[in-house]
């Protein structure tokens, strides 16, 4: 798997080591302390298997308005969403190295970064949706959290489906059924609210900085870079604009017509196969893409180039939700 593969497993074995060392029995117990509510960008630090990951605080914001959008009266009419529940966020894309250090597979094409090889600290890309929603579970696995998806029908090795070195437009992964508990605080994929939240920060922009100083795109890299590179935004969230176009967990479909509060995206009968929502556009991306309202999609079982993810997890307890089951898979 390469020299940086190796590195991680070495600081694997460095994580283990230090979870093994404990403090003396004879250190007095702490007394009671309050605990002090996160603040908007407040950080968890990363480990071999994850980004850090930054607080993103609930709140009302308005969502749509793209101005390149073709149909924006259906699907970028600005309304405004109330999100209740806080996160934490990924400050960047899940890398190549982190993902190999979890599952022990890297689905990346090697060539995915032009003339010059693709290091670790890259993000990881051709991760289908079902490859993400496995990660996601993994993680909260190796964590010790709760896992928000349970999968039904599955088929197929998560991370695999395309021969080494080449391109193909389909992993093999896909589940007949997934259950999200939305009570869950283990890590998940993000809604299509929960993302446009994150990007834009407390700014009402579709960009929170000038473009080139913020995000990889077609003019000013044309190829996968290394993570947090950028310009971060407010809550210290680098390239969710640009870099890797970030799977979401809606069905894409028209935007609601009047306020709403913790929104999920259903599908919609136009598709002759559902498809879910991809955000932020990526560095082989024309800069029109790289703004905080527009959106794209693909099937969720699709590998493409620069299509990569970040993953939040609920920050507390979770307000109750119904379950939420989703139709099946499309072949």
């Amino acid at each position: 798997m390469g020299r940086w593969a190796d590195g991680v497993a070495t600081l694997l074995v460095g994580a283990t080591l230090a979870w093994q060392a404990g403090c003396g029995a004879s250190a007095p117990a702490p007394g009671p302390r309050a605990e002090v509510p996160p603040a908007p960008g407040d950080a968890q630090p990363a480990t071999p298997h994850r980004p850090a990951l930054r607080f993103v605080p609930a709140g009302t914001f308005v969502r749509g308005g793209d101005p390149h959008s073709t149909f924006p009266e259906r699907f970028d009419r600005t309304h405004t969403v109330t999100l209740t529940r806080p996160l934490w966020v990924m400050a960047t894309e899940v890398t190549r190295a982190q993902y190999a250090a979890l599952t022990g597979r890297s689905p990346a094409w090697p060539d995915g970064c032009g003339p010059s090889p693709c290091g670790p600290d890259v993000p990881v890309d051709r991760v289908s949706w079902w490859d993400a929603v496995a990660f996601a579970n993994a993680l909260s696995a190796q964590e010790g959290r709760p896992a928000c998806y349970a999968l039904q029908g599955c088929e197929g090795t998560p991370g695999t489906g395309c021969p080494d070195g080449s391109l193909c437009r389909f992993g093999e992964f896909q589940c007949a059924e997934i259950t999200w508990d939305r009570a869950c605080t283990g890590y998940r994929l993000p809604t299509d609210a929960e993302w446009a939240h994150a990007v834009r920060a407390g700014t009402t922009g579709v960009h929170y900085g000038p473009l080139d100083d913020i995000a990889w795109h077609a003019d000013n890299a044309g190829a996968l870079k290394p993570v947090g590179q950028r310009r971060p935004n407010a809550w210290g969230l680098y390239d969710l604009l640009g870099n890797a176009t970030e799977w979401c967990w809606d069905w894409f479909g028209p935007y609601p017509d009047g306020a709403v509060t913790d929104p999920i995206g259903t599908p919609m009968a136009d598709f002759k196969e559902p498809v879910r929502v991809l955000r932020g556009g990526s560095a082989q991306n024309t800069p029109k893409w790289a703004n905080a309202a527009s959106r794209s999609w693909w099937n969720p079982r699709g590998r493409g180039e620069h299509i990569g993810f970040r993953l939040v997890r609920t920050a507390g307890a979770s307000p109750a939700s119904a379950p939420l089951t989703d139709p099946p898979a499309t072949p």
